[in-house]
């Protein structure tokens, strides 16, 4: 918000790197917060795990996919594939690497 409301502030803050290391601090806090017997409980459930990986890497593409490049008044095709891609990827995995890409993880 400072950087909108007076932008030489956010194109300095830039400039230090504040955004990737406000990325790494929220990664390195939200681990923090975990629980150990919460990881130890979210690690043996694999039925649950396995079907949250089915679910969301191939029944949700196979149902979205085809009727997102099939929607009307898309005139672009890059808009059709990107829409496309959307629905095939999960949005927590598309949000994971867009915070790993801001803190400059490859």
């Amino acid at each position: 918000i400072t950087g909108l409301v007076y932008p030489p502030l956010g194109a300095a803050a830039a400039k230090l790197g504040v955004p990737k290391m406000a990325t790494c601090g929220i990664f390195l806090v939200s681990g923090l917060l975990l629980r150990l017997d919460d990881v130890k409980r979210a690690a043996s459930a694999r039925g649950a795990f396995l079907y949250a990986v089915f679910s969301t890497l191939v029944i949700s593409p196979a149902l979205f996919a085809p009727l997102a490049m099939q929607l009307p008044g898309l005139d672009s095709a890059g808009l059709r594939a990107g829409l496309a891609v959307f629905c095939c990827v999960p949005t927590t995995l598309s949000s994971c690497v867009a915070l790993a890409k801001a803190a400059g993880a490859n």
